[in-house]
Parts: structure tokens; sequence; C-alpha cells
């Protein structure tokens, strides 16, 4: 992608009126328990897209459509999808922690290798739950400390749909949320999530097409979905903002004591509005991401704070805030493996 962030408020402009929602909410669940039980996401090859089998793959085949020419045009070979549920009455809460996407066949190698997709995507089905946070940070190989200077918080809305760079950092952490909107009943009330990677050169290992049976089994087909998708929905450019250098979040993920990471991220300066964009200045210090040194086998694990707080003692320590979101397996691909793949 030329830009590192894409907001499209309007992808699916008539959602919130959709008679035929909970139907929608009934199918993305479903998705998602198949998900859970077996692993991995779903893929959809490019000629496949052609004939989707589902009003979910109509979906994924209109995010395909909407930004192959951004992942590479003829060399995508296809997306892969999932659902993500979050509210009330879920069990992961309302965290998705901070994950890479990535394929994570490649990188548990014994040689590890870093292939991401080329744009991740959220599509927003509802308009409650915590925020997407994008920080413009590709993973660190190797152990140390980096610097961003940009990330971008997108609130959720029912029919936005955002796209980023597909080797970027990002989660969903609920300290940002904002308050529940009045009124909503269930389903409305949780965070449903329709997420969707473009994939160039070679798909994501060991992901295969949701199976015909599945598919059938799902309430909604191709034509029920496809009138409510904008073909060329607009692009609005974010709100700027800046960081508040002395209001400062603290986040630990990856997995124990292999990819431990742990991410300082300065909150918004102001108050941020329901369902908006911003894109956040984070200042002269930045927001700080740090991988720790692998455990030793038999080892008590790394103590939290210390070195990755160093770049910040001129704070004033009475206003910083660090809280601890989500245990991620890494991100990315086989988005059920871990539950908490992508935003």
């Amino acid at each position: 992608m030329e830009k590192p962030f894409l907001s499209m408020p309007s992808l699916l402009p008539n959602l919130n009126d959709w008679p035929r929602f909970e139907e929608l909410a009934a199918d993305c669940r479903a998705a998602y328990a198949e998900q859970q039980e077996h692993g991995k996401s779903f893929w959809l090859s490019v000629n496949d897209a052609a004939t989707p089998a589902s009003g979910l793959e109509a979906l994924a085949a209109a995010v395909l459509r909407l930004h192959r020419d951004r992942a590479g045009g003829a060399a995508v070979v296809g997306v892969e999808w999932w659902t993500q549920v979050r509210g009330p009455s879920s069990a992961e809460g309302n965290a998705i922690g901070f994950h890479w996407d990535r394929d994570e066949v490649l990188a548990d190698e014994a040689v590890p290798e870093l292939v991401h997709p080329r744009v991740a995507t959220v599509t927003y089905l509802t308009g409650n739950g915590a925020p997407t946070v994008v920080v413009d940070q590709t993973p660190l190989l190797a152990p140390g400390t980096a610097v961003a200077s940009q990330g971008f918080v997108s609130h959720p809305a029912a029919g936005k749909h955002i796209a980023f760079g597909g080797g970027l950092l990002h989660g969903v952490p609920p300290e940002l949320m904002l308050p529940a909107a009045g009124g909503a009943k269930p389903p409305r009330d949780h965070r449903f999530t329709f997420l969707a990677n473009i994939w160039a050169g070679s798909p994501p290992s060991g992901i295969t097409r949701m199976t015909p049976a599945i598919s059938a089994s799902l309430s909604l087909r191709p034509a029920d979905l496809t009138p409510l998708i904008a073909p060329a929905p607009a692009i609005v450019p974010p709100r700027e903002a800046a960081g508040d250098q002395d209001a400062v979040c603290g986040f630990a993920f990856g997995r124990e004591g292999d990819e431990e990471h742990e991410l300082w991220l300065p909150l918004v300066r102001g108050k941020c509005r329901r369902g908006e964009s911003v894109s956040v200045r984070f200042g002269e210090v930045g927001a700080t991401v740090t991988r720790r040194p692998p455990v030793a086998k038999g080892g008590g694990g790394h103590p939290r704070g210390g070195d990755v707080d160093a770049p910040r003692k001129k704070r004033k320590k009475k206003n910083k805030k660090k809280n601890k979101s989500g245990g991620v397996g890494g991100g990315g691909s086989q988005a059920g493996a871990t539950g908490e793949e992508a935003a």
C-alpha cells in the first residue's frame, strides 16, 4: 500500500437498518466457531472469488476486488478471511491482543521466515466495542527496542471498513473503548468484525476454502449480501491528532518465553468521537516496541517494566498508565489458532 492506513466509513452503508442483520451475526458466529475448532482461517482464491458460495465469501470477494491493485495487482493470489466476535457474552471479553499478521507456519520453521499479507483489512459490522489500533511498526527480528512515530485509531461504526499495511502491528485494546452506544440490543451490542487479508505471490500455509457443507449451512447467500456492498466506497482521511506523551498505556503481547514484547503507546490527546478514525503523531519520544530475549528452558520469565521504560524517565509518572492486554501467539494467518488474531 502506498499509504499505511485507509478509512472507508461506508463499505456497507445501509447495514444499520438491514432487517437480516441477525442472520449475518449468526453466520459470523458459525464461522468463528469453525475457526476455533480447526485453528485456522479461510482462504478464497482469485479464481474462486468469481463464484462465492456464501454471503461471507461474497464480502471477502468484494474486499479482494477493492484492494487488489493496492496489494500488487496481477501478483495477488487471493484473500484470507475470518470473523471476530467480542462483547458481553464473549468468552474472550473485549480485547484482541497486539500482534503482526503473518504466515504462522513459516514463522515457526527452524529458520523462521516472516511473510505478511500485502494488505490487512477490518470491516465493522456493529458500532460497539474497542477500537482497532495500528502502529506504524513492522516486526522486530531480534531482541531490542524500536520507536514508531505514527499510529492510527479506528473506532467501530456499522459498515465501516479500514485497510492498512499487512506487516504493521495492531490490536484491539479495551482500555481505549468508548462508552457503549445506548439502546443497542443483542446481537448489535457486540463487536462483530469481518477480517480479510490480501496475499500476493503465494497463499499463507495450511489454510483452505470453507467446506461446501459449512458454506451451505450459513443463512446468507451471495445474492443476499452483495446489494449491501458499495462498489466504490469513498476514502475519508483520518483526523490528525497528537499523542499525549504524559498519558501512556503499556501492553504485553507475544508468546511467553519465545516472542515476548511490550508496547508503550501514547494516548490520543483530546476526546475521540464514536466511529471516527484518527491519525496519531506520537511526538518526540514516540511509541516504543520492545522484544525481549527468549527465556532459557527452566527460566522464570522476564520482569515487566525495567529497560522498556528508560526513554520515558522525564514523563510525569503519576499520570502514566501501565496495563497489560492480550497474550496472542503472534497474529495473522490461521486466525483461529490463538483466538486473538486481527482486529
